[in-house]
């Protein structure tokens, strides 16, 4: 365990210690005696099974990016999407300082296997989001081109012009688009194709 609260490391490392694990800490606290070692930067978890380090600071991100294959969980002092997408893309489970000491825990050890640990709602949220960049099942090639139109805000005119459609017809092909999409207005659809076109979630969270 690289960092936290006093308070933090002392349940978690209790909890370990309740179920036969070794713990090293980096903190001077009566947990670190079950271990007896303090760990002082990323070398030092070369022989562990796994790493959770308390992310506050860059530098703390640095340690735990620089963990090449040892399983870890980023303890996130505030569970922001930019701290859980950040741990995800690095290859870690993220995990809220406040969750309860055996689901940390149960958190290190689903890292330990190559798998996280997600709350339900940030789940769901993630699913959303990523679900958002998908493009509709059963688009045509017309309409692929209008996702791309409008994901650059083209309009009627230069749609029309650019597939050799009328006007008209354009108007009528971007309704049906529309209902493909879920969506009720232009403003909601530009959005949408933006996302489609992008396939980005991460700057969308």
């Amino acid at each position: 365990m690289l960092g936290g609260p006093p308070l933090y490391v002392e349940a978690v490392s209790a909890q370990f210690h309740r179920q036969g694990v070794e713990v090293r800490t980096t903190e001077p606290s009566p947990a670190s005696d079950i271990g007896g070692e303090r760990f002082s930067d990323a070398s030092d978890f070369e022989h562990a099974d796994v790493a959770l380090v308390y992310c506050e600071s860059d530098d703390d991100w640095e340690v735990i990016e620089s963990l090449a294959g040892v399983p870890a969980v980023a303890v996130l002092p505030d569970f922001h999407y930019a701290g859980v997408i950040r741990a995800l893309v690095a290859g870690f489970c993220p995990v809220h300082l406040r969750t309860s000491s055996e689901i940390i825990v149960e958190s290190a050890r689903a890292a330990a296997c190559g798998e996280a640990l997600l709350p339900m709602g940030l789940a769901q949220s993630l699913a959303a989001k990523v679900q958002a960049t998908e493009p509709p099942a059963g688009m045509d090639p017309v309409e692929t081109e209008l996702v791309s139109a409008l994901a650059r805000n083209h309009g009627i005119a230069r749609m029309a012009r650019n597939l050799g459609y009328s006007d008209r017809t354009v108007r009528r092909r971007l309704q049906s688009l529309y209902v493909k999409l879920g969506v009720a207005t232009r403003g909601d659809a530009i959005k949408r194709c933006q996302l489609i076109s992008s396939g980005s979630v991460v700057e969308d969270l």
